[in-house]
């Protein structure tokens, strides 16, 4: 069904690392989410007023929820595929990430709505008429909502893995929230249709407490929605699926001795960036070490679609010195903690003074601060009578 849909509807369908392409299967996915929510949001709607079921018609404004959040979807693709100009020279593919937020900002305020008049009809309930061919009728509509659920789910997380869209993801997690949430819609339906069949009168709404519970599902998946495109607009050390792959091609191309400093960042969904130091022999000549680092950029671009920017490390190479130093350095940083690493060693000479430089490595949540393991450093170098200036940048990680 998704690839017929595909192959109706997307010009080119298989070649998702194109821009317009990749577009388009959002935009697919958007209008899906509209026509299919619009009918459950109907159905339910008018099931639920003729029933008086709030749980119902708390769900069916669920339905409404998410008919908006394609709605949001679709204008955050439309206007993601917009070239880069002068004041966004990356492009505005991020557009989608604020799409995701809104969608979230949506999920939570129609969550909390619903929440407040679920209350207001436990506070007013009254025991009223139950008529079971509605509620048989009820029975059929939430089961048949549910399967359609359940296919939206699958709709938008196999899309959002196709083109790798935290929107559409998030969306196809709302799905499945929905699907719980009209499960205890349905199940409200039937233990009420029971009661009545055993001639049981409820002294309470059960329906509006199953709203409440619905609702409470739903801001709490809104705030996980929102987290998410939160974290994303601030910048987090993205790893993209491709960065184990793009990182062997690049140590295994001649010439190259080693890297560190892998920084993954992006604009947008095929907005890749990678900056990284690259260790080159200090030997080459400067054309030769300049040409090996641009061809390593420009295959990583054209193989992968990623933009990489190499920082390029010389290396002193079968230098006695230096590995005496690095055997030292990393004995005991292997003693201290192996948690610590260390990178780009070298002896620096200036003005007839020897500087030690290199970058410690530590992680973010370290509990000793950056100067006690610095003065741990200087006391190895004492003890073995190396008069050495250091001279060290922190690296977290």
């Amino acid at each position: 069904m998704i690839n017929l849909l595909r192959k109706l509807f997307i010009k080119d369908y298989t070649n998702i690392k194109n821009e317009n392409v990749r577009v388009a299967h959002g935009k697919l996915s958007a209008f899906f989410g509209i026509f299919s929510n619009l009918l459950l949001f109907i159905i339910k709607l008018l099931i639920g007023i003729f029933t008086i079921n709030m749980s119902i018609i708390s769900d069916s404004f669920n339905n409404l929820s998410d008919m908006s959040s394609s709605f949001v979807t679709l204008i955050g693709f439309h206007f993601s595929k917009k070239p880069a100009d002068y004041e966004h020279p990356y492009g505005h593919e991020r557009i989608e990430y604020i799409a995701e937020l809104l969608v979230g900002i949506v999920i939570i305020f129609s969550g909390c709505i619903l929440i407040y008049t679920s209350i207001i009809r436990i506070i007013d309930y009254k025991i009223e008429t139950i008529n079971p061919t509605l509620e048989y009728i009820s029975i059929g509509i939430l089961i048949f909502s549910i399967f359609v659920k359940i296919y939206q789910a699958y709709f938008n997380y196999k899309m959002g893995k196709l083109i790798n869209s935290n929107t559409l993801k998030a969306t196809a997690i709302d799905s499945r929230n929905d699907v719980i949430a009209t499960s205890l819609a349905l199940i409200g339906v039937i233990v009420v249709l029971i009661l009545y069949f055993n001639d049981i009168r409820l002294e309470f709404s059960l329906d509006s407490i199953l709203g409440i519970i619905i609702s409470i599902y739903v801001v709490f998946s809104g705030i996980g929605i929102l987290k998410e495109s939160i974290n994303t607009l601030i910048g987090t050390n993205e790893d993209f699926e491709e960065i184990d792959e793009i990182l062997n091609e690049i140590k295994n191309t001649p010439k190259v001795l080693g890297i560190h400093d892998v920084r993954c960042h992006s604009y947008g969904p095929t907005k890749k960036y990678l900056t990284m130091d690259v260790e080159i022999n200090s030997q080459l000549s400067l054309i030769e070490a300049h040409n090996a680092i641009d061809e390593i950029e420009k295959n990583i671009k054209n193989k992968f679609n990623v933009n990489l920017t190499i920082h390029m490390d010389p290396i002193l190479v079968d230098d006695d010195e230096t590995y005496n130093l690095e055997t030292i350095i990393n004995k005991s940083l292997l003693d201290y903690d192996n948690k610590i690493g260390y990178h780009d060693l070298r002896i620096i000479n200036k003005d007839n003074i020897k500087i030690l430089s290199f970058d410690l490595e530590i992680p973010y949540d370290y509990d000793k601060s950056n100067e006690e393991i610095i003065d741990y450093i200087k006391n190895v170098l004492i003890k073995n009578n190396l008069k050495y200036e250091l001279d060290i940048e922190i690296d977290k990680k």
